[in-house]
């Protein structure tokens, strides 16, 4: 089992407002403002979904990325700590399958578990 973990900010808001469909500040109206600050900043589950490859490439160098199911389960927002982590559970070969899921930081309840899954998948990888 490998661990990898991000903050989301910075380049992810820079994606966020390239790709957005948000007006130039001096033409946004008072009430258009207040709704703005309210409204958070999703992060694109591809760029969570990310990390999964990249602990394949840094645990297994040299080796070749074949296949990665996603499912989406939760929003990230910018500012999020996220935390990807893969478990290999089958391995024939030099063919390896791993269980991927990604986790994201919950301050909202105090049950004392405040992880939140937001991306589970299965990854396949032909490993050196």
């Amino acid at each position: 089992m490998r661990n990898i973990g991000k903050t989301c900010g910075g380049s992810e808001e820079v994606t966020h407002k390239l790709t957005s469909k948000e007006r130039r500040e001096e033409f946004i109206s008072k009430k258009e403002e207040e709704k703005k600050e309210k409204k958070k900043c999703i992060v694109p589950g591809m760029l969570c979904s990310s990390l999964f490859p990249a602990i394949i490439g840094s645990t297994f160098p040299g080796s070749l990325y074949l296949e990665q199911t996603l499912n989406f389960k939760n929003k990230v927002f910018v500012g999020d700590k996220v935390t990807a982590r893969l478990v290999l559970t089958q391995l024939d070969g030099r063919r390896a399958k791993f269980q991927t899921q990604c986790f994201k930081q919950n301050d909202d309840d105090g049950d004392g578990d405040n992880r939140v899954v937001v991306i589970e998948g299965v990854a396949r990888a032909l490993i050196r």
